[in-house]
């Protein structure tokens, strides 16, 4: 295998840890630490919570600009991205870019409009999971003749 295709198979592992990572923290916390736990937390473990919750936003923010860019230049720069595959491209980068936008928005949120902000970003997580299947079958069904 050449070392280009074993790049892109790397980066594209990376893209997906860091939506594995992301959207299972988000469930993790929607799910499992119900919001009035919270409210029973110390200080310490409240901030020790915000923090990683911090660091795995921003780590995932980091991996998904870097290898989503190089993705998607590999994906559009081929035959196979015909119109459907820009289209649901751009649908796929616009709800990124929402779910970014409410996570960056809500880092500070508590209580309710946490919750409504996690239950945001849990549906568009999975929505954007989604576009990435259907991205996936779109370009190889233009593989085979």
């Amino acid at each position: 295998m050449p070392a280009a295709d074993l790049l892109l198979v790397l980066i594209r592992w990376l893209h997906g840890l860091a939506a594995v990572a992301w959207i299972g923290a988000i469930l993790y916390e929607l799910i499992v630490i119900p919001g009035d736990l919270l409210t029973k937390l110390d200080v310490a473990t409240r901030e020790r919570m915000r923090l990683a919750r911090a660091e795995v936003t921003q780590a995932s923010l980091v991996a998904f600009l870097t290898t989503g860019a190089v993705l998607t230049f590999d994906r559009l720069s081929r035959a196979g991205a015909d119109g459907a595959y820009v289209g649901v491209l751009a649908l796929k980068v616009a709800l990124s870019v929402a779910m970014f936008q409410i996570a960056f928005r809500s880092r500070a949120a508590g209580g309710a409009e946490r919750t409504v902000a996690l239950r945001w970003l849990a549906i568009l997580g999975v929505l954007i999971l989604l576009l990435a299947a259907l991205l996936k079958t779109l370009f190889e069904r233009t593989l085979v003749p």
